[in-house]
């Protein structure tokens, strides 16, 4: 479970979040949403540890962020559009990914890519990768080491009508698994009602579940 507790941030003189509580919990899917600007990022950043809020805490499974973890454990993260190493292949980037932990095989990496469709770009170099392709990889790396927590910022930008199916059928599939935690952010009302468990909406500065 994650635990959000009188979470206030600011950026410069403008509030983007004040006392906002809430709690993720396993077996179940969220999706995020919000006008452009409202701070949809910056809270999945919060939620991992990579921005630190002004004021409130975040729990992992009871655990203070920032105290037995600076960031977010045993997630699988994508928010900003993460870039990889434009020299590299898009297997070598996912293989320098998977040896920090080394839980993940070559053959869970080729599965996976098999799966999103991008298993035949593998041995090309990553500078030559479409915006799709890009994005497919991204989700690759978030997905490889099947985490307990996924947390994805706008999963299915630059995906095609295909491949946004293949990516929502992938994201059930996981979300289905025990004790899964699935938080994503989209402003596309069709990618939230087909995937979502619950809605959330980021509004002056709040966070409101969406009835």
């Amino acid at each position: 479970m994650i635990n959000l507790r009188n979470i206030e941030k600011k950026y410069k003189d403008n509030l983007i979040f004040d006392n906002i509580n809430f709690d993720f919990k396993e077996n179940t899917s969220y999706a995020i949403t919000g006008i452009n600007g409202c701070g949809k990022s910056v809270l999945l950043k919060i939620i991992c540890g990579f921005s630190l809020p002004d004021q409130g805490t975040v729990h992992i499974n009871g655990e203070k962020l920032g105290v037995k973890y600076d960031f977010i454990p045993n997630a699988g993260v994508s928010i900003n559009a993460p870039e990889f190493v434009k020299t590299m292949t898009g297997y070598e980037n996912l293989k320098a990914l998977a040896e920090i932990k080394n839980i993940c095989t070559d053959e869970d990496i080729h599965n996976l890519c098999r799966q999103l469709g991008i298993d035949q770009a593998l041995n090309k170099k990553y500078k030559t990768y479409s915006l799709g392709m890009k994005q497919k990889l991204r989700l690759a790396q978030a997905l490889m080491e099947n985490p307990d927590i996924l947390i994805l910022d706008e999963p299915f930008n630059a995906l095609d009508e295909n491949s946004v199916k293949v990516v929502k059928d992938i994201l059930n599939k996981f979300i289905r698994q025990p004790n899964k935690i699935l938080i994503f952010t989209s402003h596309h009302i069709d990618d939230v009602e087909d995937l979502a468990d619950v809605i959330l909406l980021i509004k002056d500065q709040k966070l409101y579940i969406c009835e």
